[in-house]
């Protein structure tokens, strides 16, 4: 057989192996009637990859939105980072705002282990006054994530053949065609490896999205003497400018005020001395 034929018999059998899931989750050998020159190459067939992990295994996605009230936001956040210390989390990301509209509020995102996010949250929760609203949901991988470990299995096997068949290679023609293969099953793997990553960093830790609300006070705002004292003097002070201000207009208008009224008054003198 020759080469070419060769490499085109290996690059169906790793599409074949590759295709070989059904409905449930599970893996099988692919039924498929196959060449004399395909049956030459059984040997390298994949082993079947794992069906199931353990309970213990499971690759569970959980994450969580809270929302409550607090007396006081900024001695609230002091408290929020030191529980953050505490059980080794981090921040991602936070935002602050609603000074000018009376209520300060902090959106504050967290990522802390998954085996914490239960008592990370008990802890956030004993800051407020009021708990808004609360949501931990869930996501199971665990399918995905055995799916995408078999077929990195596959991909790596499948690298270690088409190495070993470079070794082979005689030809430049044929080098060119089995590295232009490795590169695309390099790029594949790369993939798969960057998925599982990201799987497990989202099943070993956990997000929480914290938004805090400071308190309302009964009377609307909340009321300090100081403040009091600083808004009299502010009122006083506009007053004492309205005052003066008024005062000064009435000085630079009297001259006019008089020169206009004794242009009326001899106006209408004049025009009663005409009639007469």
């Amino acid at each position: 057989m020759t080469f070419p034929k060769f490499v085109l018999v290996l690059f169906a059998l790793i599409i074949f192996s590759c295709s070989s899931e059904n409905d449930t989750g599970s893996y099988s050998e692919p039924k498929i009637s196959i060449s004399p020159e395909m049956a030459m190459m059984e040997d390298i067939r994949i082993s079947d990859p794992p069906t199931s992990l353990g309970n213990e295994d499971k690759k569970i996605q959980r994450n969580a939105n809270i929302s409550i009230e607090v007396k006081n936001l900024d001695e609230s956040i002091e408290k929020l980072n030191e529980i953050i210390l505490l059980f080794n989390a981090e921040i991602i990301s936070s935002n602050k705002g609603g000074i000018d509209f009376g209520q300060p509020y902090a959106n504050i995102r967290i990522r802390v282990l998954s085996n914490n996010l239960d008592s990370a949250i008990n802890e956030f929760k004993k800051l407020s006054t009021k708990i808004i609203s609360e949501n931990v949901y869930t996501n199971d991988v665990t399918e995905e994530f055995i799916d995408t470990e078999a077929r990195l299995k596959i991909m790596k096997s499948t690298e270690d053949k088409f190495n070993s068949l470079l070794l082979k290679s005689e030809t430049v023609e044929e080098i060119i065609q089995v590295e232009k293969e490795l590169m695309r099953i390099r790029g594949d793997i790369e993939s798969l490896e960057g998925r599982l990553k990201y799987l497990s960093k989202t099943t070993d830790t956990s997000e929480i999205n914290l938004n805090l609300n400071e308190q309302i006070p009964i009377t609307g705002e909340s009321w300090k003497i100081n403040d009091s004292f600083t808004s009299a003097l502010q009122n006083l002070s506009s007053f004492a400018k309205w005052l003066a201000d008024f005062i000064i207009n009435i000085i630079v208008f009297i001259p006019a005020i008089l020169v206009i009224s004794l242009i009326i008054i001899f106006s209408r003198k004049f025009i009663r001395n005409r009639k007469k």
